[in-house]
């Protein structure tokens, strides 16, 4: 399972993934474990990823090094 900081409890606990959610390339909709709040991630945020991950200059939210960022996508949507 995925391990993130959870934003209602501040925990690093690990999630479930709610996959019955649609939401943007980049994030998904999560349950924790912990205090069973649920609320969307940004993948990047993810505590144990393999993949080298950065501040985005434009917005200041993580984003994969190698990637766009996520968070200006849905912004540049809307």
């Amino acid at each position: 399972m995925p391990n993130f900081r959870c934003n209602f409890c501040e925990s690093k606990s690990e999630f479930v993934w709610l996959d019955e959610f649609e939401t943007h390339e980049g994030f998904r909709v999560f349950q924790c474990l912990k205090c069973c709040a649920v609320g969307t991630k940004n993948l990047a945020e993810q505590i144990d990823t393999q993949e080298p991950v950065q501040r985005c200059t434009k917005c200041g939210s993580w984003m994969f090094a190698e990637m766009e960022c996520h968070t200006c996508a849905i912004v540049m949507m809307t």
